[in-house]
C-alpha cells in the first residue's frame, strides 16, 4: 500500500531553505471501524472488543500515571515531561510544563510496516486553514451557544497574528459576516483558537478563518455550523 508524499520547502533554525517530504494520510480509521475489523471473522462481538478496549485504556492510564513505561507488540509508551527548566533545583510547574506520552514503535512492528509500504509521490498541496471541530468551552454539554460563551476551534494552520491585521475570524450567514474583535480572541495557536461571543444575533452561522500559513494569508470557511440561541442582545450587525 502507498503512502502519499510531496516534496516541499522548509526553513531550518538558521533560516536556511531546504526540502522535506510531507506525507498525506489516506483517511483516518475511526474507533468504530477498528472494532469492526477486529470483530470480523471471529466469535467476538464489537461489544466484547469494546469492553477489552476500555480495560486496556484504564490499565495504560493507571500505569502511566504511576510513572511506568508500557511495552507492547506495537511499541513502547513512556510518560515524559516537556518544557524548559531554569536549573537543577527547578521543579515541575503545571503552568509552565506539560506531561506527555512518548510512543516508540517496536522494531518488529516498524519493519513490518516499512517492508510492505510503497511511497507514492504526489504534487505539493496548497496548505489551507482547516477546521476539525467547534466546541462550547463554557458548557461542553451544549451544541448551541449563547453570548459570552467561549468557543473553541481545533484544526490546523489556524495561526492568527496581530502583525497581520488581515487575518482573523468571522461568523458568516449567507454573504454577510460579523468579525470577531481582537479583544475577544483569547487564544490563537496553530491548532487551536478560542474566542468569546459578544452581541451576536440568534441564528445559524458558518465560521470563516483567514490565517497565516507560512508567509501567506489563506482563507477557509467551515462546513460545520455555529448555532447561537438565547441571551442574544441583537446588537451585532451583519455587513
Amino acid at each position: 500500500m502507498p503512502i502519499s508524499y510531496s516534496i516541499e520547502k522548509s526553513f531550518g533554525k538558521e533560516g536556511k531553505k531546504g526540502f522535506i517530504a510531507r506525507t498525506r494520510p489516506d483517511g483516518i480509521l475511526s474507533e468504530k471501524q477498528i472494532l469492526e475489523k477486529l470483530a470480523f471473522g471471529t466469535s467476538f462481538t464489537k461489544a466484547d472488543i469494546a469492553g477489552i478496549w476500555v480495560l486496556i485504556f484504564e490499565i495504560f492510564q493507571m500505569e502511566l500515571q504511576n510513572g511506568r513505561a508500557i511495552r507492547t507488540p506495537l511499541g513502547k509508551f513512556t510518560p515524559t515531561l516537556s518544557g524548559s527548566f531554569t536549573g537543577p533545583n527547578d521543579r515541575y510547574r503545571p503552568a509552565k510544563h506539560k506531561i506527555r506520552i512518548r510512543y516508540t514503535p517496536s522494531p518488529g512492528f516498524e519493519i513490518s510496516v516499512q517492508s510492505k509500504t510503497l511511497p507514492l509521490k504526489i504534487p505539493p498541496s496548497r496548505r489551507m486553514p482547516y477546521i476539525e471541530s467547534i466546541q462550547n468551552v463554557s458548557n461542553s454539554t451544549l451544541t448551541t451557544y449563547r453570548n459570552l460563551d467561549l468557543v473553541e476551534i481545533r484544526g490546523s494552520h489556524l495561526k492568527i497574528s496581530d502583525k497581520h491585521p488581515e487575518t482573523g475570524v468571522w461568523i458568516v450567514q449567507g454573504n454577510k459576516s460579523i468579525p470577531i474583535p481582537q479583544e475577544c480572541l483569547f487564544l490563537t495557536e496553530h491548532k487551536k483558537i478560542q474566542f468569546q461571543l459578544r452581541d451576536i444575533p440568534i441564528g445559524s452561522y458558518a465560521i470563516r478563518i483567514r490565517s497565516l500559513v507560512g508567509k501567506a494569508e489563506r482563507e477557509s470557511v467551515s462546513n460545520m455550523k455555529l448555532r447561537v440561541a438565547g441571551n442574544a442582545s441583537g446588537k451585532g450587525k451583519l455587513r
